[in-house]
């Protein structure tokens, strides 16, 4: 209470129950579509309807404008950012800056969707291409415990691109083998690492700081998953022509 009234801070209590939210009201009549609403509700979740009642509910002194805001869920580490122009903006903007706001919303999702394909379909590259190498050093592992099998012989043929890379260290007998597979799994280390802060920084460049659970896992993820089925896949020329413009259009 004494660090609420030091630094003026002001507590708001929001409270919204199943009801309200699956029938608009607590006394709403229990439906079948409500039902239904009720029992995803944990699924969906609450944080759109609480953040929306305080980007909305939370004005000015003069009653009428609207706050920025800033608001961090201090148990999921969840945040969202919001701007009280942009509130302006949404409910009195003229037709010209409606126009440049729907402008300005292209022009920044096909920014992401372009960082967000580009950075993926490198990884996943990289992660075909260099990230078998695990396999060398797991394969002598295998040796010094006994597996006779585990030839190298067998992954060479399996990824020819390294296996001939191998062979023709071995030939010149400048430096040992090694260090080819010491380079391409550094080099799944780096670009993995970058991988990794591009996710952190285009989140803020791009959403406004506003970061809710699971969403670079879920956006990155899913751009991961269409990349090794457009490598598997995609090999038509219609599926080439088509496939990327239905992502996109997603």
């Amino acid at each position: 209470d004494r660090f609420l009234h030091d630094y003026n801070v002001t507590v708001v209590d929001l409270y919204l129950t199943d009801a309200c939210l699956s029938r608009g009201w607590d006394g709403g009549r229990r439906r079948p579509l409500s039902v239904a609403a009720e029992a995803m509700l944990p699924l969906v979740g609450r944080d759109a309807a609480i953040i929306n009642q305080l980007m909305m509910g939370i004005r000015g002194a003069d009653g009428r404008s609207y706050r920025d805001g800033f608001l961090k869920n201090a148990y999921t580490k969840e945040k969202w950012a919001w701007w009280g122009r942009s509130l302006e903006n949404s409910y009195h903007a003229s037709h010209f800056d409606r126009m440049w706001t729907a402008i300005s919303i292209l022009i920044t999702s096909l920014l992401s969707f372009f960082l967000l394909t580009s950075s993926t379909a490198l990884i996943v590259r990289v992660l075909t291409s260099s990230g078998v190498a695990f396999m060398f050093p797991a394969f002598r592992l295998l040796r010094r415990l006994g597996v006779r099998d585990a030839e190298e012989r067998t992954l060479s043929r399996s990824y020819p691109w390294i296996g001939r890379a191998r062979a023709a260290v071995s030939d010149r007998d400048v430096h040992p083998q090694s260090h080819l597979i010491g380079a391409h799994l550094a080099k799944v280390a780096l670009y993995y690492t970058m991988y990794e802060a591009c996710q952190s920084v285009w989140n803020e460049w791009l959403y406004g700081k506003s970061m809710p659970a699971g969403m670079t896992v879920w956006l990155y993820g899913l751009s991961m998953v269409w990349e090794y089925y457009t490598m598997v896949f995609v090999r038509s020329a219609i599926s080439v022509f088509f496939f990327p413009r239905l992502v996109l259009l997603y």
